[in-house]
């Protein structure tokens, strides 16, 4: 029994220290989101949604995990969530950095900023611990997904 509980916790110690791998090399994918596939989201890069989504959408594509609507609150924050949507409902500038190390540093002069422009109805998807700044925090909804590692992980790192 002991041996059983040992195996476990190392597969789920593997498991989560999977989620703290940050790709240096930035892609910013496009897709529609009916194209919108798992594989997309494994790839732990930002994923612009050209088309309008709704709340249906986003519970039925993640459906099996925890979704909460919250405010930005911070002129730079980090996702603590697995995958954050923020979703445009005015054109909007989003300003999004990718982490290099686990602890939290604000991006400075050092690291690569991209700017998107988001079109009223757009969305854009960030992974885990990604940065992100708003131009106007009153122009979009920000959406947390979580699974039940990154819920629990999420406010410990």
């Amino acid at each position: 029994m002991n041996k059983l509980i040992i195996i476990l916790i190392l597969i789920l110690i593997i498991y989560t220290s999977c989620y703290f791998i940050f790709n240096e090399e930035i892609s910013i994918l496009q897709l529609k989101k009916n194209k919108l596939k798992i594989e997309n989201l494994l790839s732990k890069q930002p994923i612009i949604i050209e088309d309008n989504i709704d709340n249906k959408f986003i519970k039925e594509t993640f459906k099996y995990n925890i979704i909460s609507e919250y405010k930005a609150k911070k002129i730079w924050e980090r996702t603590n969530y697995k995958y954050t949507i923020i979703y445009s409902l005015k054109d909007t500038t989003i300003f999004i950095s990718n982490p290099k190390e686990l602890k939290t540093k604000i991006p400075n002069k050092k690291d690569i900023i991209i700017e998107i422009k988001l079109k009223k109805g757009r969305s854009i998807i960030l992974p885990f611990k990604w940065y992100y700044s708003l131009e106007n925090k009153n122009n979009v909804r920000i959406y947390g997904i979580d699974d039940y590692i990154t819920y629990i992980f999420g406010t410990i790192f």
